[in-house]
């Protein structure tokens, strides 16, 4: 037993502890959530993985498409994807899935984007090179896309007409043309066909997966921001915040999904089958290089 005095001297020197152990705590808590403003926060737009996230690959969306990695038809060069990472599969799993349901409606865009650009490129070749005999105009009518025409009486202009704009679709048309016309085809053309048929058919399953889910992940995040203070608590506590950021980010992908998906479904649809035409209009072809 101690004296009055030295055990008075214990109980303070135990209240102060505690306290400090209590301020520790919360300067703990306070720095995780300043983490959000200070350094090393994962800002919005960074092209960089920020704490607690991954970045999201083509092989994340659908292992088919891993070989197109670091080429132009992938869209994660250009506007990385990044989804998170903390180590609770529950967060994790959402947030991973709704990057995936995201990330596949840029790679359908991506490769659509890729698609009619190189039709047209490659309608203007058999044009340029006199394989496809029918005018621009006629393959117009064809398809329905109306042109104006000079007013009555108008005089003929003695300058060339402007080359009009042509639509993948068109182009389509001409590239099949040539085919009957027995144009030349390169290897580059033969290949293409035969590869975008397969890319845009594997993106298309992909994004149909995506929009799928994003009924079922939306309904998945309000439970987890509600959880996230409980479930991260003692020294994880500091990833709280970042839990939060995390799945407001999964947020914002799925709700992209539904006015986006709609017109690049369709999309997908229709030059999935045009290119699946050209491919088998071409695939035994020799090709001339």
């Amino acid at each position: 037993m101690g004296t009055p005095k030295r055990r008075l001297r214990g109980t303070v020197t135990r209240k102060i502890l505690a306290m400090a152990a209590a301020g520790f705590c919360l300067l703990a808590w306070g720095n995780g959530w300043a983490g959000l403003r200070g350094k090393g926060e994962n800002k919005e737009g960074e092209n960089k993985p920020g704490r607690f996230q991954r970045p999201l690959t083509l092989a994340d969306v659908d292992a088919q498409l891993a070989p197109l990695s670091g080429s132009k038809l992938d869209p994660f060069i250009k506007e990385q994807v990044f989804f998170g990472d903390v180590g609770m599969a529950k967060y994790d799993d959402v947030c991973r899935n709704s990057a995936i349901a995201y990330g596949s409606l840029k790679v359908s865009q991506t490769m659509l984007a890729d698609a009619q650009e190189n039709l047209v490129k490659y309608a203007k070749g058999h044009v340029a090179r006199g394989e496809a005999k029918r005018q621009v105009k006629e393959i117009k009518a064809e398809t329905k896309v109306a042109e104006a025409a000079p007013p009555a009486g108008a005089e003929a202009s003695a300058e060339p007409a402007a080359e009009p704009e042509w639509t993948p679709e068109e182009a389509a048309l001409v590239i099949k043309q040539a085919k009957k016309q027995k144009g030349k085809f390169t290897r580059d053309e033969i290949a293409y066909f035969a590869a975008m048929s397969a890319n845009l058919g594997v993106s298309g399953y992909a994004l149909g997966k995506g929009v799928e889910s994003e009924i079922q992940l939306s309904q998945q995040i309000p439970n987890l921001l509600n959880s996230a203070k409980s479930d991260f608590t003692g020294i994880n506590m500091v990833k709280a915040p970042f839990v939060i950021q995390n799945l407001n980010t999964a947020r914002k992908h799925l709700q992209a999904l539904p006015a986006e998906s709609k017109k690049a479904s369709v999309d997908l649809m229709k030059y999935a089958q045009i290119i699946k035409e050209l491919r088998e209009e071409t695939k035994d072809l020799t090709p001339v290089d």
